[in-house]
C-alpha cells in the first residue's frame, strides 16, 4: 500500500512537470511568432 503511494506521488509531480512544460513551450511559441509578425509588419513600407 506505501509503495502505490509513492508511485501515484511520483506520477502526479511528472504530469505536473509535463504539464507546465507544455505551458511554457506554448506560451514561448506564441511569443515567437507575436515578436516575428511585428518585425514583418514594421519592414513593410507604408
Amino acid at each position: 500500500m506505501e509503495k502505490s503511494k509513492k508511485v501515484v506521488n511520483a506520477l502526479k509531480d511528472l504530469a505536473r512537470l509535463f504539464l507546465g512544460g507544455m505551458v511554457m513551450v506554448g506560451l514561448y511559441f506564441i511569443l515567437t511568432i507575436a515578436i516575428l509578425v511585428e518585425g514583418i509588419g514594421r519592414k513593410k513600407p507604408g
